[in-house]
């Protein structure tokens, strides 16, 4: 009768076949947390980029069809997290449809130079975090002149919830470019003291990470981006004293 050649393990072979096991689980499981995180991280942060993006993209093609005679800023200090910011207001005169080249509503039949009637506003909103707003106002009557809004109608188009906002009764259009604005800040520049008709634009953004982001008590609760633009109006057409 043949004996069987199979051995049992021993007990300290088991016990350090365990300890293997583990160490690798724990190993494997600290990579997939590790590559988690980083994912989140990167989607978090890519967010707040395609947010800049598409505030940048909005803000360049409306500002550049403008007439600067037009343009408009209103400076609003505010604070976020005790912290002193500002919060703009930019409002410049615009078209309906800049594309609609037959339409006698936008475009003068003769010149075929632009009949200005809808002013465009851009401001941020004063929560603490606040949201970018891009708003189209059309007045009745149209200014049909590169002017600047009245500021009794601009202090009725800039408020925290946009559909209290009103031109002439009604509610104009408007879209959140953002929901993570810190800060908003528009100024004209200026060399050896005089304009140059061209505008900067400084917009920081600002998102409080996930739970899981925050490793320890010294790591940063907030990510950032920040977006710097320098855009000059290039509508000359006709220009206002």
């Amino acid at each position: 009768m043949k004996r069987s050649n199979f051995h049992g393990f021993s007990l300290i072979e088991l016990v350090f076949a365990m300890g293997i096991f583990s160490i690798i689980s724990v190993l494997i499981f600290a990579f997939f947390r590790f590559g988690t995180r980083s994912f989140s991280r990167a989607n978090e942060k890519h967010g707040l980029q395609t947010d800049a993006l598409r505030v940048a993209e909005s803000l360049q093609l409306e500002m550049k069809r403008t007439n600067r005679s037009s343009v408009r800023i209103l400076p609003v200090n505010d604070t976020s997290d005790g912290e002193a910011v500002r919060r703009d207001v930019v409002s410049f005169i615009s078209l309906k449809d800049w594309k609609a080249k037959g339409d006698d509503d936008n475009f003068d039949r003769v010149t075929r130079a632009p009949l200005w009637n809808r002013y465009v506003i851009f401001y941020a909103t004063g929560e603490d975090i606040g949201r970018l707003i891009r708003l189209r106002a059309d007045p009745n009557p149209a200014p049909n002149a590169p002017v600047r809004i009245p500021t009794d109608d601009l202090d009725k188009l800039h408020f925290d919830n946009p559909s209290l906002n009103r031109i002439d009764g009604e509610v104009p259009e408007y879209i959140e470019l953002s929901k993570s604005v810190f800060s908003f800040e528009t100024d004209e520049v200026k060399l050896a003291g005089r304009t140059t008709g061209e505008y900067d634009i400084l917009l920081k953004l600002k998102q409080k990470r996930s739970r899981d982001q925050i490793e320890s008590a010294e790591a940063r609760e907030y990510d950032h981006y920040e977006l710097s633009l320098r855009i000059r109006p290039e509508n000359s057409f006709p220009e206002v004293p």
